[in-house]
């Protein structure tokens, strides 16, 4: 056991407790295999690493071809960290950019996460009792697709039994505006996550973004009816509408099961018909893959040159309407883990992502967070270190900080080695 190890390739991304990173398992007679390990911070509040416990616990019992499975947990350098199956694939955030899904897609897409839904809710404890297990974080950045069209839910770090009202007691988790009506009220239910789902299969249909219920019986028919009426328009969702109406009552008595949903789900793809989630995502999810892997692989080794007068601290604050987010091409292998990349660096959709044009004569522009290099046009919410390339030499120009919503354009000029902001685009 002694020439067992962990080669860590890279960081994927970083969690409030920890950081996520990919990792090969290096083990007897040369075997090995990639993987991604999650690995708390040292001196963690016994909060977090009970959770990491609990996580590690609940995805080692739960079985489903939808849902990352947990290998083990282990001490690392004096931290603990949850070694889990490593996916490589692109998550529904990255690939949504303000686009509908496939009819088709979008139905399987659901169907297996409604299966995988089922699966946890009705997973068995050491006694032989359903545990009731509920996700509780049901949104498009923790929901990936492979090449080979797998999908897997990712993150269950706030999962909880139905029955158990003592781990997060007081707080409303979740993301806004996923969560349920009877969330925010301490209530949760099995159906408070396929109301989620219902948020999610919204987004996939309309390449925009539902809001958030405001709470009330009343406010929320409102809301679910105009999300209806911007369906009316495609008649290629007959029956669609039907079941995504239901996921979305405020009553959660009224929603169908996990089950139900798949079921439903199944007879869509029956009468649809229409491209397979398979062969849709032989193009578009590896198409994106191999574009990241080019991004990463850009002047990596270069160290950039800081030009004389670069420019301070630049801040967008022109807001522009809240679509369904799209993906800004991140310069890492996306992996799946139990808290995914994109959970840690592009919560989605609040805060929604900022848009930066990038117009004049630089090489090329990207714009660097914890390692980690963005393109434009979209960028997750927060600051960044941009480098500009003139004349096939880098330079670091300066930082800026992106704000939901916003809007603007970035001119850079080879002339000055500089980039400014030009104002928003009309």
């Amino acid at each position: 056991m002694g020439d067992e190890h962990y080669e860590v390739i890279r960081p994927l991304g970083r969690g409030g407790a920890g950081v996520v990173y990919q990792a090969v398992f290096h083990g007897q007679k040369s075997f090995s295999k990639q993987v991604a390990c999650k690995v708390l911070e040292l001196h963690t509040p016994e909060r977090d690493e009970s959770r990491l416990v609990r996580e590690a616990h609940i995805l080692g019992l739960i079985r489903h071809r939808a849902i990352v499975h947990a290998d083990r947990l282990v001490e690392l350098e004096g931290r603990l960290a949850l070694i889990m199956e490593y996916v490589e694939g692109a998550s529904l955030f990255e690939l949504g950019a303000c686009h509908r899904f496939p009819v088709s897609v979008a139905i399987e897409i659901v169907r297996e996460v409604a299966g995988a839904l089922h699966a946890a809710f009705g997973t068995l404890d050491g006694a032989g009792r359903p545990m009731g297990l509920m996700h509780r974080d049901i949104k498009g950045s923790n929901i990936m697709v492979t090449a080979a069209g797998e999908v897997k839910l990712l993150d269950f770090d706030i999962a909880t039994e139905q029955e158990n009202g003592t781990d997060f007691s007081d707080m409303i988790l979740g993301t806004t505006p996923f969560i349920a009506p009877e969330r925010m009220y301490g209530d949760d239910h099995h159906e408070s996550d396929v109301y989620s789902l219902g948020v999610v299969l919204h987004g996939l249909l309309t390449g925009t973004q539902l809001s958030k219920s405001p709470g009330n019986v009343f406010g929320h028919g409102e809301l679910v009816r105009a999300a209806m009426k911007s369906l009316e328009t495609h008649t290629e969702l007959e029956g669609v509408g039907d079941l995504l109406w239901s996921m979305l009552q405020f009553s959660a008595k009224m929603r169908p099961s996990a089950r139900e949903v798949e079921r439903r789900c199944h007879r869509l793809l029956e009468r649809h018909g229409g491209v397979s989630l398979r062969d849709w995502s032989e193009h578009r999810v590896q198409q994106l893959v191999d574009l990241r892997q080019l991004h990463t692989a850009i002047d990596e080794e270069d160290t950039p040159r800081t030009p004389p007068l670069a420019p301070a601290r630049l801040t967008i604050t022109a807001p522009v309407p809240n679509k369904w987010p799209g993906a800004a091409l991140v310069s890492v292998v996306c992996a799946a883990s139990v808290i995914s990349v994109l959970t840690a660096l592009l919560a989605w959709p609040d805060p929604a992502p900022g848009v930066i044009r990038v117009v004049g004569d630089a090489n090329a522009v990207t714009f660097v967070s914890d390692g980690i290099r963005y393109r434009a046009p979209l960028l997750p919410a927060g600051s960044y270190q941009m480098v500009a390339t003139f004349n096939s030499a880098q330079y670091a120009i300066g930082e800026i900080d992106v704000r939901p919503d916003s809007d603007a354009v970035l001119r850079c000029t080879t002339s000055t080695r500089t980039c400014a902001l030009a104002g928003p685009e009309h």
